[in-house]
Order: structure tokens, then C-alpha cells, then sequence
């Protein structure tokens, strides 16, 4: 499973964690730093920070992905 973090650093007890609830091994973990200017237009944010996650077409449709979102 790949872990997308757009939200605070997880600790190794929270990437246990996660793997225990999901029943799967975190094989790969995406730290995304998420910086949103209110003033621009979201679409273009989200799609650049989509980008950042670095991952093919094919592994947005069939890898198991768990998303760690922002606070705010």
C-alpha cells in the first residue's frame, strides 16, 4: 500500500498502525508538502499537488493507496 501524506509528519507508531487497521504493508510513503494560496484557483493547486505524489496512471487505478490529508 501507498501511503500519500499531505498532512503532518507520521511517526513509526502511526505507520504501524496503519499497516495493522489496513492489513497491508505500507510499501512506499509520499511526503507532499500542501501550501494553498486562497487567492488563486484551486484546481490548478490540486493538480500540481496530485503531481507531486509521483505516480503513474496506471498506479492512481490499481495500487492501494491510503491518503493522509491536511488539518486545515
Amino acid at each position: 500500500m501507498y501511503v500519500l501524506n499531505f498532512g503532518h509528519p507520521l511517526t513509526e507508531l502511526q505507520l504501524t498502525d496503519i499497516e495493522k487497521l489496513c492489513s497491508q504493508p505500507v510499501s512506499r510513503l509520499t511526503k507532499i508538502n500542501v501550501q494553498v494560496d486562497l487567492s488563486q484557483p484551486l484546481r490548478a493547486q490540486v493538480v500540481a499537488l496530485a503531481e507531486q505524489a509521483q505516480l503513474s496512471p496506471n498506479e492512481w487505478q490499481t495500487v492501494p493507496l491510503l491518503v493522509s490529508l491536511p488539518g486545515l
